[in-house]
């Protein structure tokens, strides 16, 4: 029946219409409408995809239903329906709820099915260890993508940047900043968001040490000026 419905046709039901029912719930915070998508998918015939998964996966993630996630990860799994972008969901699920012991696990587990994790499933390691309150831990994140060859982009970046914020670091997030520019990554307007944050709770910092808050003053200025924001 599925492979019936994928010839189209005006009125026929396919993954592509229940994609796009999923992602609109998805796009409203109703993750749960978002999921029942794949139940009445199966009913009609439609053999849910990995994109389907993927998409009831990471709105339980935003969600924060790590644990409806981590169910749905298991569906997908035995529906023989998982591809990078389900580890790198669920990496994600757990990496906002702060979790760090199970991202780390699905990060393995993404490793151990011979699927090379990309930026989005770096980034869930950077939340789940900051989150957990690791700051540390989650700024090691940053060596261990160079380490599997990849590259950090904008949003690993970001994800470091914010960090740094909530653990206080915040000349290391100016050295993130540099790092940025020298890198050639071109910051958006979350970066610029978060410099600006990092800029007043730092001056505020060191104002409070009786120390020169000119010099961080000065820096994001100059970061500001040379294009990195």
């Amino acid at each position: 029946a599925a492979a019936g419905a994928r010839g189209g046709g005006d009125g026929v039901v396919n993954e592509v219409v229940c994609g796009a029912l999923m992602m609109a719930y998805e796009r409203s915070g109703k993750w749960r409408e978002a999921a029942g998508v794949l139940q009445r998918a199966a009913a009609l015939g439609v053999r849910p995809n990995a994109v389907m998964y993927n998409t009831a996966i990471g709105a339980a993630g935003r969600a924060g239903e790590a644990g409806a996630a981590e169910a749905l990860f298991r569906a997908a799994a035995a529906a023989g329906a998982v591809d990078a972008v389900t580890y790198e969901s669920l990496i994600a699920a757990h990496g906002m709820a702060g979790d760090a012991a199970r991202a780390e696990a699905a990060f393995s587990a993404m490793a151990a099915a011979g699927l090379r994790p990309r930026e989005y499933a770096y980034c869930g390691l950077v939340a789940a260890h900051s989150l957990a309150g690791d700051a540390a831990e989650a700024l090691r994140v940053r060596a261990r993508l160079r380490r599997g060859g990849a590259r950090a982009g904008v949003h690993v970046y970001n994800a470091l940047i914010a960090a740094c914020d909530r653990g206080g670091l915040y000349e290391r997030a100016l050295d993130l900043l540099r790092s940025m520019r020298r890198e050639g990554v071109a910051g958006n307007s979350l970066t610029a968001e978060l410099a600006a944050q990092v800029g007043r709770k730092g001056a505020a910092t060191v104002e409070s040490q009786q120390l020169t808050a000119a010099a961080l003053s000065a820096a994001m200025a100059l970061l500001m000026r040379s294009g990195v924001l």
